[in-house]
């Protein structure tokens, strides 16, 4: 790995001897310096933009554990569901504040921005995707008494519909 010596003397001779330097020359300079360079940019976004996913998440969770409060008619299937995909994307940012937490701003970090956002999306996806489930049918419970009322009507239906074809054949 290059030192800082090495790259204040690259960017020095970028702009010093690089400018009249042949094309080829310089094309060399400028990747061996963006091996350098985009990597440590890379971790210096990363780093600084980790508090705004961390308060995203926040947000996401609020939401779903509020949710799961108020809507009744989940089933325990679905609740289970919503449930796991929570705990699972809270694991990855728990796991994701460890990472941080273990490791240098110099270092690479275990996780890229793009699966926290993946992760979180996904999460607030499928389980909105959940929420928005109508509720089912509500099966109403046949009073007491309602079959014999039933059994009553059952004969009249049948006369009416034996009469309807003699009155038809006159």
């Amino acid at each position: 790995m290059p030192t800082v010596d090495e790259l204040a003397a690259t960017i020095d001779w970028i702009y010093g001897d690089g400018e009249n330097a042949p094309l080829n020359d310089y094309k060399k300079k400028m990747d061996a310096f963006k091996l350098i360079g985009e990597p440590v940019k890379a971790r210096h976004y990363y780093y600084g933009e980790l508090d705004v996913y961390y308060a995203q998440w926040d947000k996401v969770s609020s939401v779903i554990k509020d949710k799961l409060g108020v809507i009744d008619h989940l089933t325990d299937e679905q609740k289970e569901t919503i449930n796991k995909k929570h705990t699972s994307t809270e694991n990855m940012i728990a796991a994701v504040k460890a990472d941080k937490a273990s490791k240098q701003l110099y270092e690479n970090p275990a996780y890229t921005l793009d699966q926290i956002i993946a992760a979180i999306e996904s999460c607030k996806r499928e389980t909105e995707n959940i929420f928005n489930l109508p509720p089912p049918p509500k099966v109403e419970k046949p009073e007491a008494g309602s079959s014999e009322k039933k059994a009553e009507e059952a004969p009249a239906d049948a006369e009416m519909k034996d009469e309807q074809p003699k009155e038809e054949a006159k």
